[in-house]
């Protein structure tokens, strides 16, 4: 949620992250590899969003 309104974007986006590679271990531990995959693209997206906040002029910590 604090995604789709901006609210503390970098730290929504690590904790997602954090998240993710923790779906991610899991996974690769019960050798899922289709999932693993998918999760990796998941983190990866969320790398990008990550790197390039300078930009977000859209959001709600921009207005606040």
């Amino acid at each position: 949620m604090l995604l789709l309104v901006g609210f503390k974007t970098r730290w929504a986006l690590v904790a997602a992250m954090i998240l993710m590679y923790t779906l991610v271990f899991g996974m690769i531990i019960l050798q899922n590899w289709e999932i693993v995959a998918r999760h990796l693209i998941y983190a990866l997206s969320f790398y990008v969003l990550l790197h390039n906040i300078e930009f977000n002029a859209h959001s709600l910590d921009r207005r606040l």
